[in-house]
């Protein structure tokens, strides 16, 4: 993440974070501050997962741009919702992206 701060270049981190970001908690703050160090916030500010009993935000898509808009629907595969995030790239200069798929499993 050092490089991409370093390098200014506009970054995504999407993923099922697992860890409430609408209610008031430690770990909440702990990713917040670990992702603003580096210039990431949150785009999506809305519940993403419901049960019968509960809502919660635990899908986000962080990105260091200012320029984006971000939603959040039902897809009907699974009790999360899909998360959209839409952005314009330069028109005037030819743009490289790169990708990189980054899974983690939990253990135990």
């Amino acid at each position: 993440m050092t490089k991409i701060v370093d390098e200014r270049k506009m970054a995504f981190i999407a993923g099922d974070f697992n860890i409430e970001l609408i209610r008031e908690n430690k770990a909440k703050s702990d990713l917040l501050s670990l992702m603003k160090s580096f210039n990431f916030t949150p785009s999506i500010c809305s519940n993403t997962r419901a049960t019968d009993t509960t809502t919660s935000c635990i899908d986000n898509i962080f990105t260091n741009s200012d320029w984006v808009e971000s939603l959040v629907f039902e897809n009907h595969v699974s009790d999360h919702m899909a998360q959209k995030v839409i952005f314009e790239l330069s028109k005037t200069k030819k743009k490289r992206m790169t990708f990189w798929a980054i899974w983690a499993t939990r253990i135990g």
